[in-house]
């Protein structure tokens, strides 16, 4: 993702106006392509330009560089004034939650437990407050390098570096030090209250009891303070008489101590109105002040009647003069906590209560009663806004009856848009309700209309009400110049898609970067999506495909590093000699949408961060913040030596700061068994893992799930030095390739290319169950409507229903005697003058082992090996059981080459990932493909051998998303260093740009499928720069 729509994406929204103004500085960037020519400068501002430099510069130029500057020193100041703001807010809040902490520390014994709670829960709320700010500041800090990086690349200076150092670190907004100590003071304070609860307390859930409770902090008289709870006991118990008694012997304590809170304190704790009435008969009720607060949150009774929806003991406190305006220490006032809650009868009471109370003598307020629906807390949000995010209609439909200046506020308040608030968490009553009103749709902060985010997140029951009340359909976003059927394209919705095109809807569209809506949903493997918006202008998109493609300038590598001296692919791929390489994806297995981090109890953390290291070191820590993104397929290595003894240690943190959470631990002899597992003849070659996090006194506080795969290393002595067997690079010629359109092929794309051979055929390759590579392109044998899998007969049963099969078909064609075996064949009349696609068609009727074909077939023919291996969601889908696993199997392919494939040129493909991974790490001499069918059913391959199960259907299995979608299988032969990818070829003629998608990504690509039959499809594709394609059973280059 782009940083400027990143930035957009997780900002905070109340703090949204700011962030640095990320797109408007690169719209200034952009502007250079308007100058004459498109030419790039070289300018600097941090030392004098060599003598006539700038004379050569034009005014344009110099007036571009004086307003880029201008403008980012104007964001930098913006930036860092908030900053500011925030910094001095939060390091008053601490001084005071320690003074408050001060006073129980001295009161331990007197202090009520749910008095610590609520401490400690203003502790946390802290702590996660001071990440936003270090979220905020870190963003910014990622967005300066990025933006000065881009004017560098852009002119051709050198400004980044000297103007980070000079302008940019030194503001006080990217001095981490001050909130670093900030969060590790209060992370001392924290633990320290944590120790003092009782050892059934359940800490984690002390957010959400604190809402029940009041805060109250004891006097300085001890003796005052046991009168106080005991008068509540008793109050509480109807123990009347015994209470009045009680009063009677306090009167004296409270007037020597001069305890003017006592009754406030005691009224505070009680919440049942016949009590209340009762206490205040025996005491003179002016000795209770009704907008007294409790001096940890700052809540008045008001703020706990509405929290506990107590509407009753709310008229009785505003009776009294209870103040409706005061705001707690979150900025929140009573009408808030009845939004939240959604109690209709509360919150008649209070807007009521708001007109009739027309000023208050102890408010600090405005008195117009519209300050009630205006006031804004801490995070963001007013009553109404929360009324509409947890969903209550009714509470929000009194809300909207009673407020006037609705629109004004809207308009002020456009980061949290009500209709859009209420189009993403999808509560289908509450956008009727608004619409009801008619609260019109506006562009909310992140530049998304409701119907945007409707279709985003998949909330097809709210895009059909957005869409009957008029919303447009083709209306644009700010920021991509997406319509809504983008987002149903890139996050796969079809539902959303149907009721769009229903609504007449435009498919034709172009956004920013000249790409279709149909091209995302090919993209991402969503081929239901892509077949309803498929509108056949292929002449017209290939006409147009070097217009439709912008390169991102944020791809090249920075002008302050020369480019590398030699191309790694040049020179071959690393592989396994004496390590093992251990890789660990963190997955939830009941669902992989969701968090493979689950924290027990109900603290809810901002942000976590998660390291992953192992001891001893074998490679670098892991360090990931989380939540991760629902598309984030990270997968982390490490080299283990073969005997090496390793822990692997987990540890999850509160991000940006140093206060641990949890902390777990996978033993050695737990990963040697996982490592041993995956050497031997094991049928599941990935290991599920969970793993127990425990706090620092060792009790339970969450789990982590994660999957964990070994790739064991292959030893053959053709591997050895001098081996017979020479790596693809070094017969690679030294002369450049160049590509129709006469450009020079980079070292990325087809550095290989000129040491593979013209043509491949295709073996699909098994094992049998005795572990025997036979040629067999389905998963089956037929005989007499019997299917025999080839993974549970023998190498013995598998030439014996060969041998049926293949004496019946000669007894139908008596012309055909002998040429339905390559062996037979072979035997009788030489085989160098069959063609290529003659000797596929007689190897695959000749139930052959791989040895008898590397045996038979000249060393001219080049071989492209496809190992048929199941994927997990495959195996699981339909229960198959496999006698070898992926290390097993790949262990005995590669044998079965180096015995017998001599100097032949031999390629691999496969369809699973962690085939491709472990071929590529077992060996150097071979290059490997990944294939992808890019989400299109089984039944459309072009070739047989490509089949990845003859038994369902592929859109029923959504686990791996790297094997159905385009972007994720580019991203994984990048990431794995693979030489390329093979994928079907439908995608690429509906969008022929997504050719150029991939070929930028530096990768080898070959196309397979029913269009490779069109003659006019295979040149449009070599001309667009498509490397091979599979006909004829075989793997044709272009040249």
């Amino acid at each position: 993702m782009k940083f400027g729509k990143h930035i957009q994406k997780i900002q905070r929204r109340e703090w949204a106006g700011n962030y640095m103004s990320y797109k408007d500085l690169k719209k200034i960037i952009n502007n250079i392509n308007n100058l004459e020519g498109g030419k790039s400068y070289a300018v600097t501002i941090t030392a004098p330009n060599p003598p006539g430099t700038e004379e050569k510069l034009s005014k344009e130029m110099a007036d571009l560089k004086t307003s880029f500057f201008f403008r980012l020193e104007c964001e930098l100041e913006k930036v860092n004034k908030f900053y500011l703001q925030k910094e001095s807010e939060y390091k008053l809040r601490l001084q005071n939650l320690i003074e408050i902490k001060k006073i129980s520390d001295s009161k331990k014994n007197h202090i009520s437990e749910e008095s610590l709670i609520n401490l400690a829960s203003l502790f946390h709320y802290f702590l996660n407050d001071i990440i936003k700010l270090q979220e905020f500041v870190e963003v910014n800090g990622v967005g300066f390098r990025k933006i000065l990086k881009k004017w560098d690349k852009r002119t051709k200076s050198i400004t980044k570096d000297m103007y980070l150092a000079r302008q940019v670190e030194i503001q006080p907004c990217f001095n981490r030090t001050v909130l670093n100590e900030m969060s590790e003071t209060a992370t001392f304070h924290l633990n320290e209250l944590k120790q003092c609860f009782p050892e059934e307390t359940d800490i984690d859930s002390f957010p959400s009891q604190s809402l029940k409770s009041s805060s109250v902090i004891p006097p300085k008289d001890n003796l005052l303070y046991n009168y106080e709870k005991l008068i509540v006991r008793l109050m509480l118990s109807g123990k009347v008489d015994e209470m009045k008694l009680n009063l009677k012997k306090v009167l004296p304590l409270i007037d020597n101590a001069n305890d003017d809170d006592f009754y406030n304190r005691v009224f505070l704790r009680l919440y049942i109105l016949k009590i209340i009435n009762i206490f205040i008969k025996e005491i003179q009720p002016q000795t209770i002040n009704f907008n007294y607060s409790d001096k940890i949150k700052d809540q008045t009774c008001l703020h706990l009647t509405a929290i506990n929806n107590q509407v009753e003991l709310m008229k009785f406190c505003v009776e009294h003069q209870a103040d409706i305006y005061r705001t707690d220490i979150f900025g929140r006032i009573p009408l808030h906590y009845v939004a939240m809650n959604g109690d209709i009868k509360c919150t008649n009471f209070l807007i009521q209560a708001a007109n009739n109370q027309i000023s208050s003598p102890l408010s600090i307020k405005s008195t117009k009663s519209e300050d009630i629906f205006d006031d804004i807390d801490q995070d963001g949000y007013s009553p109404l806004l929360y009324a509409i995010v947890r969903g209550h209609s009714d509470c929000l439909r009194i809300l909207l009856e009673n407020y006037k200046n609705f629109d004004s506020f809207c308009s002020l308040t456009n980061l949290y848009h009500p209709l859009s608030l209420a189009s993403e968490y999808g509560h289908k009553d509450v956008i009727l309700t608004l619409l009801d009103y008619n609260v019109k749709e506006e562009m909310n902060s992140e530049g998304l209309y409701p119907l945007h985010i409707a279709c985003r997140l998949g909330h097809t029951e709210i895009a059909k009400i957005l869409i009957n009340h008029g919303s447009d359909v083709n209306v644009l976003d700010k920021d991509n110049g997406w319509t809504p059927i983008f987002y149903c394209c890139v996050n796969g919705y079809i539902d959303c898609v149907k009721v769009l095109l229903e609504s007449n809807c435009k498919t034709d569209i172009k956004d920013d970067n000249g790409w279709y809506p149909l091209t995302y949903a090919y993209y991402h493997g969503h081929i239901k999506i892509a077949q309803l918006l498929s509108f056949n202008k292929k002449i017209h998109l290939f006409s147009n495909i070097e217009n439709d493609e912008n390169l991102d300038i944020d791809s090249l590598p920075p002008l302050s590093l020369p480019p590398p001296l030699i191309p790694f692919k040049l020179y071959g791929h690393n592989y396994l000699e004496k390590k093992i390489y251990l890789l660990i994806k963190l997955e939830n297995f009941t669902d992989p949408n969701q968090s493979p981090l689950t924290i027990y109890g109900t603290q809810n953390f901002c942000s976590l961060r998660l390291i992953i290291r192992t001891n001893p070191e074998c490679g670098i820590p892991y360090d990931i913040i989380l939540p991760q993104k629902p598309d984030d397929n990270r997968i982390m290595t490490f080299f283990i030596d073969k005997n090496q003894d390793i822990n692997l240690e987990i540890k999850v943190d509160r991000a940006f700061s140093n206060q641990l959470i949890g902390k777990a631990v996978i033993h050695s002899s737990r990963i040697k068994q996982i490592i041993n597992y995956g050497r031997g003849d094991g049928t599941d070659p990935i290991e599920q893992c969970t793993v127990s996090l425990m706090d620092s006194h060792l009790h339970v506080i969450g789990k982590l799930s994660m999957k964990i795969f070994s790739v064991s290393p292959f030893s053959h002595p053709a591997l050895e030095i001098g081996g017979k067997v020479q790596t693809y690079w070094k017969s690679t010629a030294t002369t450049k390739l160049v590509n129709k359109s006469n450009q020079e092929i980079g070292s990325l794309s087809f550095i290989t290319a000129s040491s593979l051979t013209d043509e491949y055929i295709l073996l699909p390759i098994q094992l049998t169950k005795d572990g025997v590579p036979v040629v067999c392109n389905k998963w089956y044998i037929n005989y007499h409507d019997l299917k025999f899998e080839i993974y549970n007969i023998t190498f013995e049963q598998f030439k014996f229903f060969g041998e049926k099969i293949m004496n019946e078909s000669d007894s139908k064609d008596k012309s055909n005697t002998f040429k339905n075996s390559l062996i037979k064949a072979s035997k009788y009349e030489s085989i160098e003058h069959y063609t290529n696609l003659e000797l596929v068609n007689l190897i695959y009727k000749s139930f052959l082992s791989l040895e008898e074909i590397l045996k038979t077939l000249s060393h001219r023919i080049g071989i492209n090996i496809v190992i048929n291996y199941p994927t997990e969601s495959v195996k699981n889908k339909l229960n198959v059981d496999f006698p070898f696993n992926i290390n097993k199997t790949i262990d005995i392919i590669l044998t079965t080459i180096y015995n017998f494939g001599d100097q032949r040129n031999f390629i691999f493909t496969s369809f699973n990932p962690f085939i491709c991974i472990s071929l590529k790490w077992k060996q150097p001499n071979f290059i490997v493909f990944f294939g992808t069918c890019c989400g299109f059913k089984v039944n459309h391959f072009y070739s047989p051998n490509h089949l990845y199960c003859d038994t369902s259907e592929q859109e029923d299995i959504q686990t791996e998303k790297i094997c159905t979608s385009l972007s994720e299988a580019i991203t994984f032969a990048k990431d794995n260093n693979l030489i390329g990818i093979i994928c079907e070829v439908t995608p690429l003629i509906e969008r022929p740009i997504l050719i150029n998608t991939i070929k930028e990504s530096g990768l080898f690509l070959a196309t397979f499928g029913k269009g490779i039959l069109d003659p006019e499809s295979v040149k449009l594709q070599e001309k667009l720069g498509v490397d091979a394609v599979i006909l004829d059973e075989q793997l044709k280059l272009f040249r």
